[in-house]
């Protein structure tokens, strides 16, 4: 009998063993996965991260890293310095755009707008806090919530510092969720990001990358898709499966509909 425990008790020491070394492996092999396509952002004023969205080299990062900047410092992941011009920004939002001079097709990161995001789940960070560049931090969701500003905010007790902001933080699969963004000033361990959604409510730049379905109207009216309310104006981002599905809209008591077929329709005003 005791050798039957014991036996039981190596085995399951070496099924343990097995479990963490998958693991291990698993975080390595996201990390090679996420880096190519982060970004230093660098000069006198500032530092910070951002990230690649198209090969050719357009960038998000945070508003207030390149705050009152037309152009900026950038290195890429393997050393190379180049320049990167401010495209577009939204102090709202925190969010801004790069387009970086880059002489061949670079690593991007996909954006999750259409990922339901759960307190509790794993994420994970590549950014330069502190300037430690390129670190690799992990944690959870701790909170999701809108500010007064309507901003929807992912509350992470990832390990973030300054120099951090703008960079992806991203689920275990490598999907950008959110944007890191500023943390609170007044307490520990409070750090947090912008989710990736709202950036694609205000940079048209990026709907060709977004992989989903972006609906305009003129107001706040709410938005059905195949008679089912999926948010109000003036965008609404979804990502339904693939076929024929009926959008519409009520303005002024008349509704609104048209038929589009997803994902050859793409975009949408009504």
């Amino acid at each position: 009998m005791r050798i039957e425990i014991v036996a039981v008790c190596l085995l399951a020491r070496i099924a343990a063993a097995d479990s963490l070394a998958d693991q291990e492996d698993a975080q390595v092999k996201l990390f090679s996965k996420v880096a190519p396509a982060v970004i230093f952002i660098g000069d006198d004023k500032s530092l910070g991260t951002g990230f690649f969205v198209t090969a050719k080299g357009l960038a998000l990062t945070a508003a207030h890293v390149v705050d009152g900047d037309q152009s900026v410092a950038v290195v890429l992941y393997g050393g190379k310095r180049t320049r990167g011009k401010v495209v577009a920004r939204n102090a709202d939002f925190d969010v801004a755009l790069l387009q970086v001079a880059v002489e061949q097709p670079v690593a991007t990161l996909t954006l999750a707008i259409a990922v339901d995001l759960r307190v509790g789940q794993w994420v994970g960070a590549v950014g330069h806090g502190l300037g430690g560049v390129w670190a690799y931090t992990i944690g959870m969701v701790s909170n999701l919530y809108e500010n007064k500003q309507g901003t929807k905010i992912v509350q992470t007790q990832i390990p973030l510092n300054p120099g951090n902001s703008g960079g992806p933080i991203f689920d275990r699969t490598g999907r950008v969720v959110a944007v890191v963004s500023r943390g609170a000033t007044t307490a520990n361990s409070i750090n947090l990001g912008v989710h990736v959604a709202d950036a694609f409510l205000v940079f048209d730049q990026l709907l060709p990358v977004c992989n989903c379905l972006a609906i305009d109207v003129k107001g706040a009216e709410p938005v059905f898709l195949d008679d089912a309310m999926i948010g109000k104006g003036p965008r609404v981002l979804v990502a339904p499966k693939p076929g024929e599905h009926t959008v519409s809209v009520v303005v002024d008591g008349k509704q609104i509909a048209r038929v589009i077929h997803f994902p050859a329709d793409q975009r949408l005003k009504l």
